[in-house]
């Protein structure tokens, strides 16, 4: 989508949309928490979560550069911001599991507050590397070797297997809730499919541009299938 002026534009508007969404959870969180049988604590960390990522988003993401940075920092930055991101990514994850381990499962004070501290942890590493990788995305707007055909590939691949790995989950999830293997809230479930989605989608993207990095150190470089 970030891969031409009006892709840009189309991500600026669903930035908004989602923005506003977020405040209307938050305007409405009392309501919606005895409407739909989903903790508060999702609730909170989504509409948090998206409002401020669409703040900082706003005030610096869209704001394009003056000029193109020159070729040795482009290819420092797509070297270095490969581990950068599937570190984020992984600490993103941790943090979000941590919580919800926290919030919703009975255990000892010792065990509580190591899950915490855990996350707390790993939330902390996530907002330092955010900052990396908001510019490396502001910076394709100038220089696409940052989001060349390799990347796109690439990402294109994860959505493919993180839909056929969602099919796969609700598919099984379904039977299960059928024949009660398990039991779980409707809403509880279909966040969890989507959770699903979006973390496997996030950790295959990572996965596989570290895997092209072994291949193709130097970023503009023609994707070869």
């Amino acid at each position: 989508m970030l891969d031409t002026e009006s892709g840009w534009r189309r991500a600026r508007i669903i930035g908004r949309i989602w923005m506003a969404v977020a405040i209307f959870v938050l305007a409405t969180q009392g309501w919606l928490t005895g409407a739909i049988p989903v903790p508060e604590f999702f609730l909170n960390s989504f509409a948090f979560g998206t409002l401020g990522f669409g703040l900082l988003s706003e005030f610096w993401l869209y704001r394009k550069p003056k000029e193109r940075p020159s070729d040795e920092v482009i290819n420092r930055i797509d070297r270095q911001n490969i581990p950068v991101m599937l570190i984020s990514t992984i600490s993103t994850w941790t943090m979000l599991g941590a919580f919800v381990i926290a919030s919703q499962i009975a255990m000892p004070d010792w065990l509580f507050w190591t899950v915490t501290f855990i996350g707390a942890l790993s939330l902390l590493v996530a907002l330092c590397l955010l900052p990396r990788l908001i510019n490396h995305m502001r910076l394709a707007r100038v220089a696409p070797e940052l989001y060349d055909e390799r990347r796109q590939h690439n990402l294109a691949k994860a959505y493919r297997q993180a839909f056929t790995l969602m099919f796969q989950v609700s598919f099984l999830g379904g039977l299960a809730l059928m024949w009660d293997v398990i039991v779980l809230p409707a809403g509880v479930a279909v966040i969890g499919v989507g959770l699903v989605g979006i973390m496997s989608l996030s950790l295959l993207w990572c996965w596989y541009d570290w895997k092209d990095s072994q291949k193709t150190p130097e970023v503009g470089q023609t994707w070869q299938n």
